[in-house]
């Protein structure tokens, strides 16, 4: 799954966090490069089923989205 983001210069820290559809933790991938780019989340070794992702950049959430694997 490859996941397009835009990260402003100002940002410090910043990281995609993956959550299966109750709220349990999967996996979190750090961001190193500012403005936009594009991560694969690799998650072929994951079920079936629904997933949120979120985009977190110095501690606040930027933004969230899910995605259905099958």
């Amino acid at each position: 799954t490859n996941i397009s983001y835009y990260l402003p210069e100002n940002i410090e820290n910043a990281n995609i966090a993956v959550y299966d559809n109750v709220g349990k933790f999967i996996k979190e991938i750090a961001i190193q490069s500012k403005g936009g780019g594009q991560i694969d989340l690799m998650m072929n070794n994951l079920p079936s089923g629904v997933y949120h992702y979120k985009l977190m950049a110095d501690g606040k959430t930027m933004d969230s989205k899910q995605m259905v694997l099958d």
